[in-house]
C-alpha cells in the first residue's frame, strides 16, 4: 500500500466509465458509517481498481485510467462521487489525491471531498482457483432473473433467501422457492480444471451484484462456503447462505392430466386485466379451462368484479383453479414475449407447471377456493 504525503497525484479517466464502475461495486458497501461504507481505489498501470465489501460480499471493477502512482490506495465516498459524476457533462474527469482529501476536476466543475485513511480497509478477496466453470454472462443473468423472483428474503428458513446453484456434469441448475412457488432454470457450462459436482445457495445481494456481468463468458467457482465470479475487469465473491435447500425436484408433478399451450402476449394481457379487480384481501383469480376457452374471474367487494375470456385449444374436462395472478405475472415478465407457455395441470388442488422451452420451469401452488382464505398452499417439499 502506497501513500504520498503532501504531494498531489492526478488520475484521469472517462467520466462515464468511472461512474459505471462506482455503481457496479457500490451495492457491496457496508450500510454502517464505518470504513466499509467507502470504496477502495487502487492505482494500477493504466487503470484503477474499485473494490467494495461488507465482509459478506465483495466486488471489484477495473476502469481504464492514466496517471497516479501504481500501488497507491485511497478511499472514496461512493454516493457523493457518483452524484458528482452524474452531473458532470465533460467526457473526462481528473481525481487529485492530496493527504486527506480528493479533488474532482472537470471542465467548469471543481469539488473537494474529505476521505478516510485506507489502511484499515479489509483485504481483498481474490479469485485464485484453477477449477471453475465457464458460462456466458448473458445466460447466467437470465437464469438469475428467472429464479430470483421466487425467493423469500423474509423467511426464517434462510436457504429460501437465495438461489441454489447446482453444478452437475456439464450443466448448471439454478432454483429458487418461497415454498409457494418454485422456479428452475438450466444451462450448459464448460468445465476448466478439476471441477467437482457442487451446490450452494447464493444470497440475493450477490445475485443483484451479478446484474453487472457482461454478455461475454464468465468464470464461476463454487466452494462449500463461497461463490466467486470473474471476467475481464470484474470480480465478485460472496458467502453462501447457510441452511439446506429443499429437494425441489420432488414437488414438480410427474403425471399431469392436461397440457395447454398459451402464447405469451395474449396470456400476459388477460393476466394484467384480471389483476385490476383484486386487492390484498381478494387477490385470488379463478382460472376456468373449459370448451376451447380460458375464463378468468376476479372479485373484490370494495372494487367490483371482472370476467376475462381468452380462446385456447382445450378439449379436456373442465378444470377450475385459483391462482394469485401476481405469481403468474412474475413468470411472464421474465420470459421472451414471443414465446409460448406450456401449462401442465392435474386438478384444482395440485401445483401447476409452467414451462418455456426446455430450460425454464415454474411451479405455482393454487390458492384455496374459499375467497376468504387467500393464502396459497405450500409446496410439498422435503428438506
Amino acid at each position: 500500500m502506497v501513500f504520498l504525503k503532501g504531494v498531489a497525484v492526478d488520475i484521469q479517466c472517462s467520466t462515464r466509465e468511472l461512474r459505471d464502475g462506482l455503481v457496479a461495486v457500490a451495492a457491496a458497501t457496508g450500510s454502517k458509517k464505518d470504513v466499509m461504507s467507502n470504496i477502495l481505489v487502487t492505482v494500477l498501470k493504466g487503470a484503477v481498481e474499485l473494490y467494495a465489501t461488507d465482509n459478506e460480499a465483495s466486488v471489484l471493477s477495473t476502469v481504464v485510467a492514466s496517471g497516479g502512482v501504481a500501488g497507491e490506495q485511497f478511499l472514496v465516498p461512493p454516493q457523493r462521487l457518483t452524484a458528482i459524476l452524474n452531473e458532470i457533462t465533460a467526457e473526462t474527469v481528473t481525481l487529485s489525491i492530496l493527504d486527506n482529501s480528493i479533488r474532482v476536476h472537470a471542465v467548469g466543475a471543481n469539488f473537494r471531498l474529505s476521505n478516510e485513511n485506507a489502511s484499515s480497509y479489509p483485504p481483498r478477496n481474490r479469485f485464485d482457483s484453477d477449477a471453475y466453470y465457464r458460462i456466458p454472462g448473458a445466460v447466467l443473468r437470465k437464469m438469475i432473473r428467472r429464479t430470483g423472483i421466487a425467493t423469500d428474503n423474509d423467511s426464517t428458513r434462510y436457504a429460501l433467501g437465495g438461489v441454489l446453484f447446482e453444478f452437475i456434469g456439464d450443466g448448471l441448475v439454478c432454483a429458487g422457492t418461497d415454498s409457494r412457488r418454485l422456479a428452475v432454470a438450466n444451462a450448459a457450462v464448460t468445465r476448466h480444471g478439476d471441477c467437482q459436482d457442487v451446490k450452494g445457495v447464493v444470497p440475493n445481494k450477490a445475485l443483484k451484484l451479478m446484474d453487472w456481468l457482461p454478455d461475454t463468458e464468465v468464470e464461476v467457482a463454487l466452494t462449500e462456503r463461497s461463490i466467486h465470479v470473474r471476467t475481464d475487469g470484474f470480480e465478485l465473491s460472496a458467502r453462501l447462505v447457510e441452511g439446506r435447500f429443499p429437494r425441489y425436484r420432488d414437488v414438480i408433478p410427474k403425471s399431469p392430466t392436461v397440457e395447454i399451450v398459451l402464447p405469451v402476449p395474449k396470456f400476459f394481457a388477460v393476466i394484467r386485466q384480471s389483476q385490476i379487480v383484486t386487492d390484498e384481501e381478494n387477490r385470488g383469480v379463478e382460472f376456468l379451462f373449459d370448451a376451447s376457452m380460458l375464463t378468468l374471474k376476479s372479485q373484490a367487494s370494495s372494487i367490483g368484479d371482472s370476467t376475462i375470456e381468452m380462446p385456447i385449444e382445450y378439449d379436456s374436462d373442465e378444470i377450475n383453479i385459483v391462482f394469485d395472478p401476481k405469481y403468474v405475472a412474475d413468470f411472464l415478465k421474465v420470459v421472451n414475449h414471443e414465446a409460448v407457455v406450456n401449462l401442465s395441470l392435474t386438478d384444482s388442488e395440485t401445483a401447476a407447471v409452467f414451462r418455456v422451452e426446455d430450460s425454464y420451469t415454474y411451479v405455482i401452488m393454487p390458492l384455496a377456493t374459499d375467497r376468504e382464505d387467500v393464502k396459497a398452499a405450500e409446496l410439498d417439499v422435503s428438506w
